[in-house]
């Protein structure tokens, strides 16, 4: 739900060939950067948590600006209205109607489902600092018949992050993220991120931006949770009121 402000940049490999470290981290910036606009952006979305005895669905308008501050909200179906979260820097809030209050995530939580999906609070707050924490290994290959970037991420040994590592399948024409999958410290996949639908944004063909993306335990057989994108805005204007705990407690 937050975006990263990163530059563009383009890059060509033969067939297999590897890259340079940085080059690893340019790519996945650019590709956070096509999904996320630059300064602001808002979108409204469509949650649908999938179980093998049951589907929940939900409706939630989100607003962030720059890599630090982002804010969701719950507008559908009644019993989930008005539920929040709000994220500044590090530090993470939720709010609920039926406690009215806010509170406080800590680390410890960070990696718990966030409203019973398969995301975790710390899935929706990836930021440029989070992505500097990894070694990262570049060679290319083809996904699906498409040529894409496999970029392997490892994270640092004293990075606070929980994978062992991630692999990023990144569109090589466009720098579209098509797949990345979530590997335990004995490298067991855990996770895996699918797009289903790629669009453009303002029709724009350079600029490719979520539709449709999918999440999927692994770990537990017919459990997903859905996304779709319904509305993207970027560059808007925003007031920094809106990252705010009184407008998250705000109906």
């Amino acid at each position: 739900m937050k975006k990263i402000a990163l530059c563009l940049i383009t890059l060509l490999f033969s067939t297999g060939a590897f890259a340079e470290q940085r080059d690893g981290y340019e790519i996945v910036k650019s590709a956070f950067n096509m999904w996320r606009g630059q300064e602001s952006a808002s979108s409204t979305m469509t949650m649908k948590v999938v179980r093998p005895d049951r589907t929940e669905q939900m409706t939630l308008r989100s607003y962030s600006m720059g890599d630090t501050k982002s804010i969701a909200k719950f507008v559908a179906p009644a019993k989930y209205k008005g539920q929040a979260i709000l994220v500044i820097g590090d530090s993470m809030w939720t709010y609920s109607p039926k406690s009215r209050r806010s509170i406080k995530i800590s680390s410890s939580l960070k990696s718990k489902p966030w409203m019973g999906s398969d995301m975790s609070y710390n899935d929706i707050a990836i930021s440029l600092e989070s992505l500097s924490q990894y070694t990262y290994t570049v060679s290319t290959g083809k996904k699906d018949g498409v040529a894409v970037y496999i970029i392997e991420a490892i994270p640092f040994k004293d990075a606070p992050i929980v994978w062992g590592k991630e692999i990023y399948y990144i569109r090589i024409s466009d720098n579209a993220m098509l797949a990345k999958e979530f590997f335990d410290q004995a490298g067991t996949m855990i996770r895996r991120f699918d797009a289903i639908e790629i669009g453009y944004y303002q029709g724009d063909k350079s600029r490719p931006i979520m539709k449709h993306m999918r999440v999927t335990n692994l770990e537990k057989e017919g459990w997903f949770t859905d996304f779709i994108i319904e509305d993207t805005q970027f560059n808007i204007s925003l007031s920094e009121d809106i990252f705010s705990l009184a407008n998250l407690e705000r109906p």
